[in-house]
């Protein structure tokens, strides 16, 4: 094979390598206005990142748990024992300053993957956010698809968010 050949090689394996990647990434539709993703999340508050802790799904769920029967009995011991087959996320609690929708409480958990290419929401200790949440209460999550986004910048979304949820 000619140098030419291998070039184009190397440059055809660089494509369909980047292809592969690309189909893993986030992808989100453009977010819904302020009002119309408040109306579609379940609490929508302003609160500042207190606690972050990574969680790991060791699939003790149900599907978890049926997938785990499948398997031989020497890799169900070594899934159990110190292998995380599961996925992985952060429980991000925050100190809610003003809630628009939802809660009441002054602390809230939400829950966000680990990974931006799995959709998760790169939250910063001590940083405050408006947070857009979906989920059930007591068992949110939010996501970089959500309206999510830091406070700072946020001024004007605030501000509609504060004409259509005034404070009790």
């Amino acid at each position: 094979m000619d140098r030419a050949h291998r070039i184009l090689l190397a440059i055809g394996v660089g494509l369909v390598a980047n292809l592969g990647a690309a189909a893993w990434a986030c992808s989100c539709l453009p977010p819904e206005p302020p009002l119309v993703a408040a109306e579609e999340s379940t609490a929508v508050f302003i609160g500042a990142v207190v606690g972050i802790d990574e969680v790991h799904d060791r699939g003790d769920g149900a599907v978890g748990k049926w997938f785990k029967r499948r398997l031989p009995r020497t890799v169900r011991d070594a899934l159990n024992a110190d292998i995380d087959p599961g996925r992985r996320y952060l429980n991000v609690e925050f100190e809610v300053s003003s809630w628009f929708k939802g809660g009441g409480t002054a602390r809230v958990t939400v829950q966000t993957n680990t990974s931006g290419s799995a959709c998760g929401y790169g939250f910063q200790h001590g940083e405050a956010y408006l947070v857009y949440a979906g989920g059930d209460e007591g068992d949110l999550g939010a996501s970089a698809c959500s309206r999510t986004s830091s406070l700072v910048g946020a001024e004007a979304e605030v501000a509609v968010l504060r004409g259509a949820y005034p404070a009790p």
